[in-house]
């Protein structure tokens, strides 16, 4: 997934169950953004990218589409060699008034050196056009909705994507991926977001950051 789409995608998701009629509290933000709320300040989470990811697929991949819109193709991988990357924060500062300081805005706060091991098992999610080579058919279909199966297994790639760890489990979105050739590369580190991107992050928590505060007065 792009990552401007994977950013709106997420946007819509996280912000329909907050547009109820309940009041939000900060464990609410705290569980739909991974946000930590205090009185003067957010720290929420930065989103991993990173570049030249060997895979391999372990499994086929299942596609789903909706009225003719793609929800993606999911399945599991694992990894060729091992990432190291750097977990970090955005820090939010909020004024008096609880209006957010722009000025003190920062990211790359509080950063960790993290690593996922050579051989570690991913959770995918990537779409039908990056599927070159790969061999899908339909198995479901009817006037709105479909699914296909696609022989993904044994397949390497390389890829860009953002990435994410939870209980344990990894988590992998993939932007853009080619069929893996030649040398394995040595994933070394994560690559800094472009500032449109970091702009979008921003703008879409500071709604977040908006909607929790008109609702707690």
């Amino acid at each position: 997934m792009k990552i401007s789409n994977f950013i709106v995608v997420c946007a819509l998701l996280t912000m329909m169950p907050l547009a109820s009629t309940q009041v939000i509290t900060p464990e609410d933000i705290q569980k739909e953004t991974g946000c930590q709320v205090y009185d003067t300040y957010w720290l929420c989470p930065q989103t991993i990218v990173l570049e030249n990811i060997p895979l391999k697929y372990t499994t086929n991949l299942v596609c789903y589409e909706l009225d003719n819109e793609s929800y993606g193709c999911y399945g599991n991988a694992i990894l060729l060699s091992d990432a190291h990357y750097q977990e970090c924060q955005i820090y939010i500062p909020l004024l008096a008034g609880n209006e957010v300081d722009y000025t003190k805005m920062q990211y790359n706060y509080n950063c960790h050196d993290r690593k996922w091991k050579s051989g570690s098992t991913v959770e995918l999610l990537t779409y039908p056009d990056l599927l070159n080579g790969i061999d899908c058919h339909t198995t479901e279909s009817n006037d709105s909705y479909s699914e296909k199966a696609c022989k993904a297994k044994g397949q390497a790639i390389v890829a860009n994507a953002t990435i994410d760890e939870e209980n344990g489990t990894k988590y992998l979105i993939v932007m853009s991926s080619k069929p893996q050739t030649g040398i394995i590369p040595n994933l070394q580190n994560g690559i800094v977001l472009e500032t449109w991107q970091w702009v979008a992050i921003a703008l879409f928590v500071l709604v977040l950051v908006w909607m929790y505060l008109k609702r707690r007065k």
